[in-house]
């Protein structure tokens, strides 16, 4: 028994990821679902610090799943099958789909990602705002308080 829940989305994937046979009620019993559970947490982890090098994933999760390998599994294609969807769903890559169907005549015009970092160096630039300077303004104020 967990005390904790573990991260539902990442739990599920990792259940998809699995042969259809592998955890039934029975074997649930044995640890085999607390050892999902755990393996989740570590994702879940993983993702959290942006690491979706799927060498680290599969150095990390690998151990851990070694133990459920009477249960019929394939430890390396889990952990890669496991590691390419939680890439999908959690850095939210486009996919073929998001594009349209093939027949039709859709034209990329731009694909970038922007995050934060990004946005505010764009955003310094256009305006003039500096951060060093913004900073150091802050500190000057805090010093003479």
């Amino acid at each position: 028994m967990s005390l904790l829940e573990p991260p539902e989305h990442l739990l599920k994937l990792l259940h998809q990821s699995l042969p259809e046979n592998a955890v039934t009620k029975s074997t649930a019993d044995d640890g085999q679902e607390e050892i999902l559970a755990y393996v989740a947490f570590l994702a879940s982890g993983l993702a959290a610090t942006k690491e979706f090098d799927a060498k680290v994933w599969s150095d990390v999760l690998e151990p851990y799943l070694e133990q459920m390998e009477d249960a019929g599994l394939d430890v390396g294609v889990v952990v890669e099958a496991f590691w390419a969807s939680a890439v999908r769903e959690l850095t939210d890559q486009d996919d073929a789909d998001s594009y349209g169907d093939d027949g039709e005549d859709v034209e990329e015009i731009c694909n970038l990602r922007f995050n934060l970092a990004v946005s505010m160096v764009i955003l310094s630039d256009c305006s003039g705002w500096s951060y060093t300077n913004s900073v150091q303004q802050t500190h000057t104020r805090l010093s003479n308080l």
